[in-house]
């Protein structure tokens, strides 16, 4: 019996630990056109040597034959493309809702603590990467516009570097995210049961 509550009490103290413990994603995107292209994730508690490493890789390189099924279901050509209009509204106002109700819920659950981003740009014309280089820049801060309307983003650093004198775009995106696995149960509970009031309301 005594053996029992030890191993209990053990289990309940990892528990908690883990339930309030910041939880850590360190990320890695690079691409390129002419780039051997990944994404390398690290996952750690405590310090990132701890962690375990992920590393997804997307060679250019390979060849995958798809082979096209031309079968076509009569039933489902049915379908008007005015009733596949209702429900893709449908669901993007279920979705639309959802987001509205959860936000704030989600944001203080997901934190950024650091978010760097470095684009090499260029179009081998020096007036038209000058143009290119400023629509980049509002297209890079309009998306963290909306970024940080979902999550917290503490730091963040961004990086365009113009080339005028040959045709290059490489993207090195790298950063830490962090939350609590007791505040990600929370707003997955929140997200559920405002998705089924915003499915029910429609």
């Amino acid at each position: 019996m005594t053996i029992f509550l030890i191993i209990l009490s053990i289990f309940l103290l990892i528990l908690l630990f883990l339930l309030f413990v910041k939880l850590n994603f360190k990320f890695i995107i690079e691409y390129g056109f002419n780039n051997e292209n990944f994404v390398k994730l690290r996952f750690y508690v405590i310090h990132p040597v701890l962690g375990i490493n992920i590393k997804l890789n997307n060679k250019e390189n390979e060849e995958k034959e798809t082979k096209k099924e031309e079968i076509k279901d009569e039933e489902k050509e049915k379908t008007s493309f005015i009733e596949k209009a209702k429900d893709v509204k449908k669901n993007f106002d279920i979705i639309k809702d959802t987001f509205s109700n959860s936000k704030q819920s989600i944001k203080k659950t997901i934190n950024i603590k650091k978010l760097d981003l470095n684009i090499d740009f260029g179009l081998s014309d020096a007036a038209l990467t000058g143009i290119s280089t400023g629509v980049l820049w509002a297209s890079v801060y309009s998306v963290f516009s909306v970024l940080t309307k979902i999550v917290t983003v503490h730091k963040h650093n961004f990086k365009i570097d113009p080339i005028f004198n040959k045709t290059v775009f490489t993207v090195k995106c790298d950063g830490i995210i962090y939350a609590r696995l007791v505040n990600i149960i929370s707003a997955g509970f929140m997200l559920l049961k405002n998705y089924n009031k915003a499915k029910n309301k429609i």
